[in-house]
């Protein structure tokens, strides 16, 4: 079973950043063939956790305070393109990008064990999969429904309780999370996954009892998100606004991650960011 927080994950996405990073001045015809490069590398990485209904990865300029974000209405991440453009990235501003890239996917992640655990929810076992905390099955179900028809077709669609259905599980996940319909057949389809993942050792950080217990947190997170039109995360850096929410499940588990692949890949890169922080990539410190 592979996921972001397993080892595993963390020790290849630190070997992919330590050869984006080797490979930054490659190759040399231009700037913009740099840039390219570069992103293509990116694109890669987060194309490599294939666990996931991958993202549509994008660059563009978000401004001075924006590092990146993932976006689950769309499942698109965008990485600010300041990081990719620069030629004299410093060490810790490409330390930053490799945090941006991995926290963004594991909202991606988030989203997607979320979308799994009620892909996964069956009235007879309901302990299994997720369910809302706050809707009954019948609020469920008619979440669920396509609204409209008479009376004979809500009875139906009472009838023989619809959430024993793969449709009626797709629907619910699309609108309770916002998420795509591709996106929420594919979680569906997966949910077996669900209960691998909520196997998996519990993380440190994690604050809830059991894995399961921190991913209904996600999931009520993105779901209350949802419904006050809020449809992305975002990486703001040391702002203001990123220390109200970095306490909060998501955010916390997204930080907590990041610091772990972060403190890998300074080790596989060898040099210290206390020490070397400061330095550009072209220094001589780094090598060719």
């Amino acid at each position: 079973m592979s996921s972001l927080q397993v080892t595993a994950t963390i020790n290849q996405a630190a070997t992919d950043f330590t050869q984006l990073w080797a490979n930054w001045k490659v190759p040399a015809i231009s700037s913009a063939a740099r840039k390219l490069a570069r992103e293509t590398r990116i694109t890669n990485i987060v194309n490599s956790f294939n666990f996931l209904s991958l993202p549509a990865v994008s660059f563009a300029n978000l401004g001075p305070n924006t590092l990146g974000g993932f976006n689950w209405t769309d499942w698109s991440l965008t990485i600010n393109d300041v990081f990719t453009s620069d030629d004299d990235i410093t060490y810790r501003n490409f330390l930053e990008l490799c945090r941006t890239i991995y926290h963004e996917s594991r909202h991606c992640e988030q989203v997607y064990r979320s979308a799994q655990g009620l892909g996964a929810y069956r009235p007879a076992t309901p302990l299994i999969g997720l369910k809302p905390p706050d809707m009954t099955e019948a609020e469920m179900i008619q979440m669920a429904s396509d609204g409209g028809g008479g009376v004979a077709s809500k009875v139906s669609a009472f009838s023989g309780n619809p959430l024993n259905q793969a449709a009626t599980r797709v629907k619910l996940i699309s609108k309770l999370l916002n998420i795509p319909a591709a996106q929420a057949t594919a979680a569906e389809a997966s949910s077996a996954d669900f209960t691998n993942f909520i196997g998996l050792a519990k993380p440190a950080w994690f604050k809830r009892r059991t894995v399961k217990l921190e991913v209904e947190e996600w999931m009520r997170s993105i779901a209350k998100s949802s419904l006050f039109g809020m449809t992305m995360f975002v990486e703001q850096g040391a702002s203001d606004m990123n220390k109200m929410y970095k306490d909060l499940p998501v955010e916390l588990d997204a930080h907590k991650i990041e610091d772990a692949v972060a403190a890998k890949t300074e080790q596989d890169i060898g040099h210290a960011i206390a020490t070397h922080g400061a330095l550009a990539r072209t220094n001589a410190t780094f090598g060719p």
